[in-house]
């Protein structure tokens, strides 16, 4: 119970400094709140007792967990200057970015660590969720960042979507894919559970 206080604590902490210090990044508070809500989710999912509630967990959670990695993309599109970090204003800016992507980063690890748990998969299915889920969070981003992914298209035509997916399937930027299933395979790997 103390480290989901603490969470809390800290995701608060981050979402004040967001507010004041106001990071020169794009969709940042909307990335947070996804990264809560993937938290929150893996919390559902953990302390609760029905399957019900479980499985509206899971599917709130593929929902949130994709638009977590944002924050780590975004780093692409930021640049900060040297000058202007050595002011107290300019610090504290880029250290409240800092404090959001880490935030995020623990965010994805966590709910994700907590929802499986949740379902008690064994360690074969285990270790076979992981790579599946990093591979289809990665499909994700990149669909949605190439616009081939628009949800509430998604939503009301899936069929239609995935054909138009894999219609442009080879237009997708497979190394992007590829490198953030890594990056995802070596967050979930080494600070998941052993």
């Amino acid at each position: 119970m103390r480290r989901v206080i603490l969470v809390h604590f800290f995701a608060v902490s981050v979402f004040i400094a967001v507010f004041i210090y106001q990071p020169p990044a794009e969709n940042l508070l909307s990335d947070l709140i996804f990264a809560a809500v993937s938290l929150e989710m893996g919390f559902v999912a953990q302390y609760s007792q029905k399957r019900l509630f479980r499985l509206l967990a899971l599917l709130i959670w593929c929902f949130a967990y994709p638009h977590i990695f944002n924050t780590l993309i975004g780093l692409a599109d930021l640049s900060w200057d040297s000058a202007l970090l050595m002011g107290s204003e300019g610090t504290f800016s880029f250290f409240t970015y800092l404090a959001a992507l880490v935030f995020t980063l623990i965010a994805a690890v966590l709910s994700f660590r907590l929802l499986l748990k949740s379902f008690k998969p064994n360690r074969y299915l285990y270790y076979f969720l992981l790579p599946f889920f990093a591979l289809t969070t990665s499909f994700f981003i990149e669909a949605g960042r190439s616009g081939l992914l628009v949800w509430s298209e998604f939503i009301s035509n899936p069929a239609g979507i995935f054909s138009q997916f894999l219609g442009q399937f080879a237009s997708l930027n497979i190394p992007f894919i590829l490198g953030l299933t890594f990056i995802q395979l070596m967050l979930l790997i080494l600070l998941g559970d052993d």
